[in-house]
């Protein structure tokens, strides 16, 4: 079903009655949200745990975090995303909050994949098992709904708190407000982060590793880590990729500013200029004077 209004959801799109769509999506949302209360419910405890006076780091995946010192951030409220557990200073930091909000990632690519995907992220779903084993403090991690039966199938992430999310609404339209026990916005890792940041009361937010550097650099690797597992998308597509995320920082940039919400990139470099930009060395002052 889910699968169907997708596509239904499309062509309502591409045929510009996009009212009748939100319509569509919302009662299939609302159905959800009370399918699952008990599980989304669990996310209300998230709410307002943090002071507006708390700052957080949220740490994106760029390329340009193969340079940068991330030791300072061992003592910080920090959020990453993806396979972040590959980088060499993931123990130490430790992180709170881990975020993968991709419908692809926990999948059994056995029936329809022609890449050698299943054994790609087979190893790579491990290796994210393993670490979580190995840190400092218990991590929460936030999936998507749609990846609960797979999840507990393959018996994975025992060592970490899971909770589930329901990223369903259309952010395209600005941003209402954000409630973790229903229905959220559909964003990627990195925007959903600041959504989530915001929703535990943090109202300094600060970015790195938030690159958005893929169109511009033609090399081979897109993140600090090896991405080879990918099949690599057309240049076009490419672009496309990068100007809807660049528009999905800006509504929610535009939603948390009108909240007293402030957002930095403390990204080494990159191409994301729609946030200030600070030095990440002055963050920590008495941290890089060692």
């Amino acid at each position: 079903m889910r699968w169907y209004l997708s596509d239904v959801s499309s062509g309502l799109r591409n045929s510009g009655l996009e009212i009748l769509n939100d319509i569509i999506m919302g009662f299939y949302g609302r159905y959800v949200s009370v399918r699952y209360h008990n599980i989304l419910k669990r996310n209300a405890r998230f709410k307002n745990i943090y002071s507006e006076d708390d700052r957080c780091f949220i740490v994106g995946n760029g390329p340009s975090l193969a340079k940068q010192d991330l030791s300072p951030l061992a003592g910080e409220h920090v959020f990453v995303m993806n396979w972040f557990n590959q980088h060499k200073q993931f123990r130490e930091i430790s992180p709170e909050y881990y975020t993968f909000i991709s419908p692809f990632a926990f999948t059994d690519y056995k029936s329809y994949d022609n890449y050698g995907m299943y054994s790609k992220f087979s190893e790579l779903w491990r290796g994210l098992d393993e670490a979580f084993a190995n840190t400092r403090r218990r991590t929460n991690l936030f999936l998507l709904l749609n990846q609960m039966k797979f999840v507990s199938e393959k018996n994975l992430f025992k060592r970490a708190d899971v909770y589930y999310l329901l990223p369903f609404l259309n952010a395209e339209h600005g941003i209402r407000g954000v409630d973790l026990t229903g229905a959220t916005y559909g964003v990627g890792s990195a925007p959903f982060s600041m959504l989530l940041a915001y929703y535990m009361g943090f109202r300094n937010i600060f970015l790195i590793g938030c690159d958005c550097s893929w169109a511009a650099d033609r090399s081979d690797e897109k993140h600090f880590y090896s991405t080879k597992f990918y099949p690599e998308p057309k240049y076009e597509q490419m672009l496309k990729n990068t100007l809807e995320l660049f528009l999905c920082y800006r509504i929610i940039g535009n939603f948390l500013a009108s909240k007293d919400c402030k957002v930095y990139d403390a990204t080494e470099g990159g191409f994301l200029d729609v946030f200030p930009k600070v030095k990440y060395e002055e963050l920590f002052p008495s941290s890089m004077k060692r």
